[in-house]
């Protein structure tokens, strides 16, 4: 069996739908296609799609971004549930880093559930600290979990762990 090819694409509108599918498939509330597209028309804002062994017809996660003056925001990072663990998340993580680097963006940061402990692995492994908290800012049917704020610092384009 040969390694796993995971190829990294940017995305836009006409990818709403797709990335809708993904977002519902991994969060108790994903959001729809209105509220993905109404992001990505925004100024300053991308998306990227991550593919494996080519599948362009079936992507397995995506990055939603938006950046001003010299930060950048992930808005969301996801992969389905059945493809995790590849190393997908990463390559977004670093494709980002690639499209802001010549933006003057000097730093990245992002909001996560305080449950969410493989996706704050994750960060933390790509170099993430935790900056702040959001009491009470995800609504999840178990009730109300606090939001983690982790940030990172940019220096150059060839830091990324």
């Amino acid at each position: 069996m040969g390694k796993e090819v995971l190829t990294v694409v940017p995305a836009g509108l006409p990818h709403g739908a797709v990335m809708a599918g993904i977002h519902r498939a991994c969060f108790d509330a994903g959001w729809p296609e209105p509220e993905i597209t109404g992001l990505l028309s925004a100024p300053r804002s991308g998306a990227a799609l991550i593919l494996a062994n080519g599948g362009v017809e079936d992507p397995i996660g995506f990055l939603l971004y938006r950046y001003a003056a010299d930060e950048c925001e992930i808005l969301t990072l996801c992969v389905l549930p059945g493809d995790r663990r590849r190393g997908a998340a990463t390559r977004l993580l670093e494709f980002l880093e690639t499209e802001i680097s010549e933006r003057g963006v000097s730093a990245i940061f992002l909001e996560v559930d305080e449950t969410n402990f493989a996706a704050i692995s994750l960060y933390q492994r790509a170099g993430f600290e935790q900056t702040g908290r959001r009491k009470s800012y995800y609504v999840t049917p178990a009730g109300r979990r606090d939001a983690l704020i982790f940030t990172r610092q940019l220096r150059n384009s060839t830091d990324f762990p």
